[in-house]
């Protein structure tokens, strides 16, 4: 059969446009001269940018809340949420020969993301106490703070970094301490508004005694700090810690219990025998002793009556050690 060349081409195209996309080719004939060429295709995927579809949702409890951080204290608070974002994915040919590219398909594409956030903000929660301003983040060293164990601001003198800090100062003789030994040998100290449960002095003024009057206040403790120290409220060489709680003080108004020997903080001493016992809160002075007999014993204005030795000179009675060595030097008490 004689086939002349426009017939033949005609033919191949149609065979060619007809199984396009089974071999991934297609024929073009040239209406020139009548030839034809091979046009490759080629499949390929784009995708848009995710974005965000609608607002953020299942967002967590923020952490640390305001309430919880001492006031005025910056601090970070982070808090999750969860968004949801598309994107497409088109499918084009795109021809070798010609740059022609043609959209052949539209596939939208999903994702769920957890969106972390971390904002900058301050503190609300009206501490009562040193260790409540210590566990709400609000230390920043020792000094001189304000607490609000009645819902007003009292200025309070905390030690944070003694034994884990946390302290509250509640008792301060004055810095110079005394050498009256005269309460050691039957004296009565007659000092008024200085004690448990009676307030004195200023935090600023180290001339003279300060008591804060703690057992009158809304601040709950489970240990007193206790022993001498130097200027600027710097503990000295002799510290000591009772485990004693504020109820337990409390009851002890007139009287005086046995609470054994207290725990040596700074020094070392484990023979602190006139520290055993406590109470007596209804006393101008903060009792410790190793008896009953209150009336001269213990944390005075002027400063320590444990009636053993001169500090930690064996010059009243022995052992100075048993009289914590701090006997006539000056002292504090602190309770967290």
């Amino acid at each position: 059969m004689n086939v002349n060349k426009k017939t033949l081409a005609f033919y191949i195209s149609i065979f060619f446009v007809s199984n396009v996309n089974a071999s991934g080719f297609k024929v073009l004939v040239s209406q020139e001269d009548n030839a034809y060429g091979v046009d490759k295709i080629t499949e390929v995927v784009e995708y848009t940018e995710w974005l965000n579809e609608g607002l953020e949702y299942d967002c967590s409890t923020p952490t640390p809340l305001e309430k919880n951080i001492y006031q005025n204290t910056l601090f970070n608070q982070s808090y999750d949420c969860v968004q949801k974002q598309t994107r497409n994915k088109n499918t084009y040919f795109e021809y070798s020969e010609s740059s022609r590219k043609d959209l052949i398909k539209i596939e939208k594409e999903e994702q769920i993301l957890t969106v972390n956030h971390t904002e900058r903000k301050s503190g609300s929660f009206l501490a009562k106490s040193c260790n409540e301003i210590k566990s709400s983040q609000g230390s920043i060293g020792d000094g001189i703070y304000n607490i609000y164990p009645s819902g007003s601001a009292e200025s309070a003198y905390c030690d944070m970094t003694t034994d884990n800090g946390g302290w509250t100062l509640v008792g301060r003789s004055k810095a110079t301490g005394n050498s009256r030994e005269s309460a050691c040998t039957g004296s009565n100290a007659n000092y008024t508004s200085f004690g448990w449960i009676h307030t004195m002095g200023s935090l600023s003024n180290d001339s003279i005694g300060y008591s804060m009057g703690v057992l009158n206040k809304n601040i709950d403790f489970t240990e007193v700090l206790f022993g001498e120290y130097s200027t600027g409220k710097t503990w000295g060489n002799w510290v000591y810690k009772h485990s004693l709680s504020k109820s337990h003080l409390q009851s002890l108004n007139t009287n005086t219990q046995v609470i054994g020997y207290p725990e040596p903080v700074i020094g070392g001493n484990t023979s602190f025998g006139m520290a055993a016992q406590i109470g007596a809160i209804d006393k101008q002075h903060f009792f410790f002793r190793d008896s009953s007999v209150y009336s001269t014993y213990g944390l005075m204005e002027d400063g320590w009556y444990s009636c053993y030795g001169n500090g930690t000179t064996n010059t009243h009675s022995t052992p100075a050690n048993f009289g914590g060595n701090i006997n006539y030097q000056p002292g504090m008490v602190f309770v967290r």
